[in-house]
């Protein structure tokens, strides 16, 4: 994971997530937040030094695009690497993998399989595969497929 750095160089994402929970508007108006910052974050419920994102069903997603920017990564792949990392954490906000087969508990559940939905940890390296396969095979395998098509139609 790295060394471990100073939190005060760090967004603080379940705060971010609490203010879009708390937003006056989203009791008007339902929405989904997807706020993308530049800054490096980290969780206090969580012991490690980084996330790259948080996300909480229903509700919205923050993600950093910082460990994004390693030398060498390409600017191609770089952003494909952030859109894979925003599918996976929307992915999360719409509920996917959660109480249901063929996942990994790894800083919360994830797929198992090629999937979108896998956990990358080693920033931006573990991404890069997970993008790979998004590009070759889809985002989403068939479950978490399935999985997203349920959350819209419960919807209606």
């Amino acid at each position: 994971m790295g060394r471990r750095r100073k939190h005060g160089e760090q967004l603080n994402a379940s705060t971010m997530i609490s203010h879009c929970r708390a937003e006056p508007w989203r009791q008007k108006e339902d929405h989904y937040d997807l706020f993308i910052c530049s800054s490096d974050l980290w969780d206090g419920s969580m012991n490690i030094n980084f996330i790259i994102g948080l996300a909480s069903k229903g509700t919205g997603t923050v993600l950093s695009v910082a460990r994004f920017r390693e030398p060498g990564l390409g600017e191609r792949l770089k952003y494909e690497c952030i859109k894979t990392e925003v599918m996976h954490e929307m992915g999360h906000v719409f509920g996917l993998v959660t109480g249901r087969g063929k996942t990994e508990e790894n800083l919360g559940p994830h797929c198992a399989d090629s999937c979108t939905m896998r956990q990358g940890i080693t920033v931006p390296h573990d991404w890069i595969p997970i993008t790979q396969d998004r590009l070759r095979y889809g985002a989403f395998c068939q479950q978490c497929t399935n999985d997203l098509r349920g959350y819209f139609r419960e919807l209606r």
